[in-house]
């Protein structure tokens, strides 16, 4: 099973905006992500989920564009603040690859977690609309199968 993890895109500062769109950047970001994704077929997850906050369901969209009949809804407990248990509990039961559109640190957190047994320290970086893609083996075991950053993609 593979598990695509990947961080919202840039968005606007919290005090000029509250819902937080993307920007002109971050929607860029997410555009050149997801071309990278359909060029490199490495993603064809039939599930993206997101927080529900706009520049994640933004930057949901974005990506989840290419996937044909993929779908795109809200996810629980994707916030930034969540917990990274609940999704580790819900990830050992799940049989298909996934996509969980969120935020820093929840997604660092939950990578570390899978891979360590820990929240802490994190094994990550990622960037905005980065992705890291995790892969469970057949023991049940996960690790970071590859990572990509918009900034290696240019622009």
């Amino acid at each position: 099973m593979y598990l695509y993890l990947i961080r919202h895109g840039d968005a606007a500062m919290k005090e000029a905006d509250a819902t937080r769109a993307l920007t002109d950047v971050g929607r860029a970001e997410a555009e050149r992500v997801a071309a990278w994704l359909a060029r490199t077929l490495v993603c064809r997850a039939p599930h993206v989920y997101h927080s529900g906050k706009t520049r994640a369901a933004q930057t949901a969209a974005i990506i989840a564009a290419p996937f044909r009949g993929a779908t795109v809804e809200v996810g629980p407990d994707l916030a930034p603040d969540a917990e990274p248990a609940l999704w580790a509990k819900r990830l050992a039961k799940a049989a298909h690859d996934l996509v969980l559109v969120g935020h820093f640190p929840h997604l660092i957190r939950l990578a570390s977690l899978l891979i360590t047994g820990q929240t802490e320290p994190h094994v990550l970086a990622l960037e905005k609309a980065g992705v890291a893609c995790l892969m469970r083996d057949d023991n049940r075991a996960w690790a970071l199968h590859w990572l990509v950053q918009p900034s290696v993609l240019g622009g």
